[in-house]
């Protein structure tokens, strides 16, 4: 880490509003020597300032090896990357700095051997940028990307509308419905733990190279209640010791070939453990395209016979607009790690952990995720209950490849302090209000505004220059390498990630949706 230095003396105290107001006073006929008594400003300094032309305060000390200018550039460039996907790790900015500096033609102290900027650089980089962080990065498909388009999800919510609307269960959240499985280790992750400083290897001891699969499978409603948990293990006979401290009502059943849902499986889930616990009435159930839940015939029509309507989610948009997903999972498997950590580490390693042992773990995380408040707010920001199509926040589409989206000042259009560049740019929406805000301030003129010659207490008469500091860039031969160039040769940004290849399997959903609402709608009449 860099040092960071502490003034210890009120050197350079004065504000750029004491400068400006003190620098209009010279003008108005004050003597350089008396305002800089009144605003505090030392003499020699008003006299430098003027002689320069220079207005503007900046910090003291050497400036950036970049220069403020090509840093915010930078800044705003990172952000454009982050934009489509493309977030730069802390050794890719570091290069992009030492090309930056070296397209420039900056004079830096940079690693011309391994063509990096310095950690100590980096480091005081992120300091004067507070707008930037580091963050862990989640990964996500293409398909993913993809499938968060803005039409479709407003072809969602249009016939999720329609239906709660035709069905009177706008205002009945206790029969909004949604359902969605997750599996789970028998085994310890190993986390984040303290050491001795200098450690070469730091070991913790888990309970098994890979722990047993199990599927948990969730229901809850946009009221706040639970259904038991339903939970699939890989075998043939259960065993009543696996229930052991488990929540009540939980249900365990086997699976010959695997831990995972089947049709069968969640065939007997929605006769045995759905139905006879859903209020009366008609009940809307949302769930995901998955094979299993939408295959079977006999389902769909058990389904329709108990007034049951089922409303299957856009591919690839789960992680978005399904409640379960959204809120509730991964709180759920952060208890269960937590508790199986508990377990091994009370154990002292001397037992591995086991089926039977799943009980008491599944009601620890149960019981801690599975309440009323996380229900409730998974639907609330899947925009499912209340009715919101904007819950859905606005960087869930940034990476989609929408032709209708916003656009918004400083991504979607050329930087204004140089309309020239051709930086290639990306159409999604806004990023964050703090890219448009720099755009802004790098927009505007300076500050320092054509003046009348000013008299100094000697009598000399000081003219102040009629051009802007951006003006005299202009006109320098060195503005033909912008740092808006320099880093659109660099490091081009992506200007679209294509056309979406799952527009098919998204409409294909949408008629299935469609048809499912008609039939059920055909037959309520009916009755």
């Amino acid at each position: 880490m860099p040092n960071v230095y502490v003034r210890k003396s009120s050197k350079g105290s004065w504000s750029q509003e004491d400068l400006q107001q003190a620098i209009g006073v010279i003008e108005n006929g004050l003597s350089i020597r008396s305002a800089g008594k009144q605003f505090k400003i030392p003499e020699s300094t008003l006299r430098n300032r003027l002689k320069k032309n220079s207005f503007e305060k900046k910090g003291m000390g050497p400036e950036a090896q970049l220069g403020i200018d090509a840093e915010n550039k930078l800044s705003l460039h990172i952000k454009k990357l982050q934009a489509v996907g493309f977030a730069p790790t802390q050794r890719d900015v570091r290069h992009l700095a030492f090309n930056l500096a070296t397209s420039l033609n900056k004079k830096h102290t940079f690693n011309t051997e391994t063509k990096t900027a310095g950690k100590v650089w980096f480091s005081s980089f992120m300091r004067r940028h507070p707008e930037l962080s580091v963050r862990k990065a989640q990964g996500i498909s293409k398909a993913r990307t993809e499938g968060m388009n803005r039409a479709e999800i407003k072809n969602y919510f249009t016939l999720l509308t329609d239906i709660l609307t035709e069905n009177d269960l706008l205002d009945k959240p206790a029969c909004i419905w949604n359902c969605d499985e997750i599996g789970v280790q028998l085994n310890n992750e190993p986390g984040k733990v303290i050491a001795a400083k200098g450690s070469k290897d730091v070991h913790v001891v888990t309970s098994a190279e890979k722990g047993e699969t199990i599927t948990v499978l969730a229901c809850c409603s946009a009221e706040g209640q639970f259904l038991p948990p339903y939970c699939i293990f890989n075998g043939v006979y259960a065993k009543s010791q696996h229930l052991k401290s488990a929540p009540p009502g939980t249900v365990i059943k086997m699976n010959k070939k695997s831990a995972y849902i089947t049709t069968e499986l969640f065939m007997d889930w929605m006769t045995q453990h759905f139905i006879p616990r859903k209020p009366t009435g008609k009940n809307l159930l949302v769930l995901d395209g998955h094979a299993s839940h939408m295959n079977s015939a006999d389902m769909l029509q058990i389904a329709s016979d108990n007034d049951i309507i089922i409303v299957c989610l856009p591919s690839h948009t789960t992680h978005y607009l399904q409640p379960l997903d959204r809120v509730v999972f991964k709180p759920f498997k952060t208890y269960f790690k937590d508790a199986c950590a508990k377990m091994v580490s009370t154990r002292r390693g001397t037992g591995k952990i086991t089926r039977d042992d799943f009980g008491e773990l599944l009601n620890s995380a149960w019981s801690r995720s599975a309440t009323v408040q996380l229900a409730t707010s998974s639907f609330r920001a899947t925009g499912i209950y209340p009715l919101n199509m904007d819950a859905i926040p606005e960087h869930a589409y940034l990476l989609s490849c929408d032709q209708d989206a916003p656009v918004t000042p400083g991504i979607g259009t050329p930087d204004p302090i140089s309309a020239t560049d051709q930086t290639p740019v990306t159409p999604p929406s806004a990023i964050s209000s703090e890219v448009s805000f720099l755009d802004e301030v790098n927009s505007q003129p300076s500050t320092s505004k054509a003046r009348s010659p000013v008299k100094t207490s000697k009598g000399n008469s000081q003219p102040f220059s009629k051009t802007s500091p951006q003006s005299k860039m202009a006109t320098s031969p060195k503005s033909k390498i912008t740092p808006n160039k320099a880093l659109a040769t660099i490091s081009p940004i992506p200007a679209s990630l294509g056309q979406s290849k799952v527009k098919r399997k998204i409409s294909a959903t949408n008629v299935l949706l469609l048809n499912t609402f008609l039939a059920n709608k055909k037959k309520f009449k009916k009755r």
